[in-house]
C-alpha cells in the first residue's frame, strides 16, 4: 500500500540547500527513495531566497518563516498546519523537532528521528517537563545509532522505547572513481602525487578540528608532502563568516574548500587518500565517514559515538578524542603505507554498503506501518471504552 509521508526538520537552512549538513540530506534522499518504491512523500522546509537550492525533484512546500531560531521551527510547524491538511498525510515524520508532535493534526501517527537528545531548555525542570510529554505523544521513535539509542534512553526514561534506523548513503553519488578525484586535485591546485588527508563538515572544536590542526606537524614529519584538506562550513550549516580556528587551520598550510557544493562533494571525497574524522564528542552516527567509506577510503576516527558503528576495525583506525599525537600518527601510518590503504579501502566499500538508502528506506516503512497499526489500535481502544461508558 502507497503511503503520503510529510517530513518536516528544523529550519537552520532550507532542505534542499545546495550546501546541507546531515540531517537535510537525510530528508532529501528519504523522501527520493520513498517516490521511487510508489509512496507519496512531501517534504516541508523553510522557504528562503538567500540560499541556493538544488533542483527540487520530490513535491515540497516552502514555508516562509521570520522569527529567529529557535522560535523559528515552532513558527514553521505552525504554519506548515494548512498546507498539511490539504495534503492529508498518514505519516508525519519530523526530523530533530521534537515539538512537531503537539502540532500534527489528531489522528495522524507522527515519527521522531533523533540525532540529538539534549533539546534547548531540556536541562530545567520546566523544560523537561514539556519535553517530555512532547515526546510521549510521538507513535515512534528512531534513533541513528546504537550509541545515540542507549543516550536517548538514559535521557529521557520515559519515552517511546527508540529503534536504532541509521542514516544512509547514496551509493550511486558516492563511489570510488579516480578519475573524478584527479579532476578535483587540479581544481584545487594540489600537486597529483601529494598524499591527501581530508576532513569534511562543520569546522569547529566539538567536530575536533582543533585536534586536526594539532596534529599537522606530525602527518608531516611522516608525510612532508602531505596536504590536509578542510571542506565544511565554519561554525553552522548556512554560515559563511570566517572562525578563529578556520584563520588558524589556514595558517598552518591546511587547504580550506569552506563548504562544498553538493555536486563537487564526491570528487572532494575521491581525490583523499585518508578520510579524518577527529570529533570530540557528541557524534550520534557520522554521516561523513559513511560518504568516504563509499567513496573506498580508508578512516581514521576518534573512538567517539556511533563512530564506532559506521566504521569498522578493518575500515579504520580509532584513537582517542582530543589526542593529536595518536591522530597524527595514525593518518601519518596511513598515508604511507599503501597496501594498508588498499586493505582498509576494501573494507571500507563492504561496511558504506550496509547504509544504502534503499535500506534504511525499508527500515522506516516497517516503522511506519508499526506507526499507523498503534493509531488503529488506539483509536479501536478509544472507540471501544466510548461505546461501554
Amino acid at each position: 500500500m502507497a503511503l503520503r509521508i510529510a517530513h518536516i526538520g528544523p529550519t537552520e537552512v532550507p532542505v534542499w540547500h545546495r550546501k546541507g549538513g546531515a540531517l537535510q540530506r537525510r530528508m532529501v534522499e528519504l523522501a527520493r527513495v520513498q517516490a521511487q518504491m510508489g509512496d507519496q512523500p512531501l517534504i516541508v522546509s523553510p522557504a528562503s531566497a538567500e540560499f541556493e537550492c538544488r533542483e527540487i525533484t520530490v513535491e515540497t512546500i516552502g514555508i516562509p518563516c521570520r522569527l529567529p531560531r529557535p522560535w523559528r521551527d515552532y513558527e514553521m510547524a505552525w504554519r506548515a498546519r494548512s498546507p498539511l491538511a490539504k495534503f492529508r498525510p498518514q505519516v508525519v515524520h519530523f526530523h530533530g523537532v521534537p515539538h512537531g508532535a503537539s502540532l500534527t493534526a489528531a489522528g495522524i501517527p507522527s515519527v521522531l528521528t533523533v540525532d540529538w537528545f539534549r533539546y534547548r531548555g531540556s536541562g530545567r525542570r520546566l523544560g523537561r517537563a514539556v519535553y517530555s510529554r512532547w515526546l510521549s505523544r510521538f507513535a515512534a521513535v528512531t534513533v541513528v545509532s546504537d550509541y545515540c539509542r542507549n543516550g536517548f534512553g538514559e535521557y529521557w526514561p520515559n519515552a517511546p522505547a527508540a529503534r536504532t534506523v541509521p542514516n544512509g548513503v547514496n551509493l550511486d553519488q558516492f563511489r570510488p572513481d579516480p578519475e573524478q578525484g584527479e579532476r578535483m586535485r587540479r581544481a584545487t591546485g594540489i600537486d597529483p602525487g601529494a598524499p591527501i588527508a581530508l576532513y569534511v563538515g562543520r569546522v569547529c572544536e566539538q567536530k575536533g578540528s582543533d585536534t586536526l590542526l594539532d596534529a599537522i606537524p606530525v602527518i608531516r614529519r611522516f608525510a612532508p608532502a602531505a596536504e590536509v584538506v578542510v571542506a565544511g562550513p565554519p561554525s553552522q550549516f548556512g554560515r559563511t563568516e570566517v572562525t578563529p580556528i578556520v584563520d588558524r587551520l589556514v595558517a598552518a598550510g591546511v587547504r580550506y574548500l569552506g563548504a562544498v557544493d553538493e555536486d563537487a562533494l564526491a570528487g572532494v571525497y575521491n581525490m583523499c587518500d585518508v578520510f579524518v574524522m577527529p570529533t570530540r564528542r557528541a557524534e550520534m552516527f557520522g554521516m561523513a565517514v559513511a560518504e568516504a567509506e563509499a567513496c573506498g577510503k580508508p578512516v581514521v576516527a576518534t573512538r567517539v559515538g556511533g563512530l564506532v558503528e559506521v566504521a569498522s576495525a578493518d575500515s579504520a583506525l580509532f584513537v582517542p578524542p582530543g589526542d593529536a599525537a595518536a591522530l597524527g600518527q595514525a593518518v601519518g601510518s596511513v598515508l604511507t603505507d599503501p597496501a594498508a590503504r588498499a586493505r582498509m579501502g576494501a573494507a571500507a566499500l563492504q561496511c558504506a554498503r550496509r547504509f544504502g538508502w534503499e535500506t534504511v528506506a525499508t527500515s522506516f516503512r516497517a516503522v511506519y506501518e508499526g506507526a499507523l497499526a498503534h493509531s488503529d489500535d488506539h483509536v479501536s481502544g478509544t472507540a471501544h471504552n466510548a461505546a461501554n461508558l
